[in-house]
C-alpha cells in the first residue's frame, strides 16, 4: 500500500533508531523485486505505518491532539481498499517499539485485527496511560499477543552502531572483560530517564548496576564509547528495560560476546527457526545476586 501520510519521511523516520523496524522494513520491501501492483496477485499485503515517527516528530508538536492523530490512522487503516473480514489474514502490521500505539487509538482493535499477523519487536507491549499525560500508572498487556499468527522480530540495531561493534570486537583470547553492561535504569544520574524508569518499577538494571566493581566486569550507566567495551568482554548483560525485549542482546551479538539475557518474560525473535540456546544464555532474574 502507499499509505502517504502514515509513511512519512523515511529518512527523517529511520533515525528513531531502535524503534524504526517499521520504516526499515517498509523501505526494504518497496525496494525489493517481490512487490507487485496487481493486488490479485499479492500474498500479502503489507500496510506501512510509522508508528513511532508519528509520535515523536508528528503529533508531538501538539501534544493536545494525539488521540486524534491516533484515531484518523485507525480510520484510514479500515478504508483500505483491500482490507475486507475476508482479506484480513493477508495484511500485515509492524509494531517496532515497546507499546504499540492501536491499543490507545481503538478499544475494539483486537476484533478488527483478530485475523492479521503482526510483526511486533515487543510481545508483552506497555500499556501507558502517562504517555498522553494520564496519572494512571503504565502497565503491560499480557494478552496483546497472538502466538498462532504473530511473529517476534529484532529491534533495528542502527548501522552505525552495528558498524563500530564489529569493529571494535576483539577476537577471543584477547577480551579482558568477563561481565559488562551499560545501561539506563532507574537509578539513572539524568533526572528524565529515572522517573521513566521509576514509573516502570524496574528493578532488574538496578540490580546489575550492584555487580559493578566486582574483578572482570565493567558495569555502569550509559556511556558514548560502549560499542568499544563491549568488544572487550566474554558476556553480555542484557536485561529488561522499560518492556521485556532489550537491544543490548542484539549488540552483544554484533560484539562477538555471548549474551545473557535477563528478561524472563522475553520471546526471542524467530524462536523455533533460531537455535537460541546455541546463541545466548538466558538467566533467571531472581538470581541475579
Amino acid at each position: 500500500y502507499d499509505t502517504g501520510a502514515l509513511a512519512p519521511m523515511p529518512v527523517a523516520c529511520s533515525s528513531t533508531g531502535f524503534w524504526a523496524a517499521d520504516t526499515y522494513i517498509h523501505r526494504f520491501l518497496a525496494n525489493s523485486g517481490c512487490v507487485t501492483a496487481d493486488p490479485t496477485q499479492a500474498d500479502v499485503f503489507f500496510v506501512p505505518v510509522y508508528w513511532t515517527c508519528l509520535e515523536l516528530r508528528v503529533w508531538s508538536k501538539d501534544r493536545s491532539v494525539p488521540f486524534s492523530g491516533l484515531g484518523a490512522t485507525v480510520r484510514a487503516l479500515k478504508g483500505l481498499p483491500h482490507w475486507t473480514e475476508a482479506t484480513a489474514h493477508k495484511h500485515t502490521l509492524v509494531f517496532g517499539a515497546s507499546d504499540w500505539l492501536v491499543y490507545y487509538a481503538d478499544p475494539q482493535w483486537r476484533a478488527w485485527l483478530r485475523d492479521t499477523p503482526l510483526l511486533v519487536v515487543e510481545s508483552v507491549p506497555i500499556v501507558d496511560p502517562g504517555v498522553w499525560g494520564a496519572p494512571e500508572p503504565p502497565r503491560h498487556c499480557w494478552d496483546c499477543f497472538s502466538g498462532w499468527k504473530d511473529v517476534v522480530i529484532p529491534p533495528v540495531t542502527p548501522y552505525g552502531v552495528a558498524t563500530r561493534l564489529l569493529r571494535h570486537a576483539r577476537a577471543p583470547g584477547e577480551r579482558d572483560r568477563v561481565v559488562c553492561f551499560r545501561g539506563n535504569s532507574a537509578v539513572s544520574p539524568l533526572p528524565q530517564v529515572r522517573a521513566k524508569y521509576l514509573s516502570l518499577n524496574e528493578t532488574v538494571r538496578p540490580e546489575v548496576l550492584n555487580l559493578a566493581g566486582l574483578p572482570g566486569t565493567d558495569i555502569g550507566h550509559s556511556a558514548r564509547n560502549h560499542e568499544l567495551l563491549l568488544g572487550r568482554c566474554v558476556f553480555c548483560l542484557a536485561p529488561q528495560g522499560a518492556s521485556a525485549y532489550s537491544s543490548r542482546l542484539f549488540e552483544a551479538l554484533f560484539a562477538g560476546c555471548i549474551p545473557v539475557v535477563l528478561s524472563d518474560h522475553l520471546r526471542l525473535p524467530f524462536e523455533g527457526v533460531v537455535p537460541w540456546r546455541e546463541l545466548a544464555i538466558r538467566w533467571p532474574m531472581r538470581r541475579i545476586r
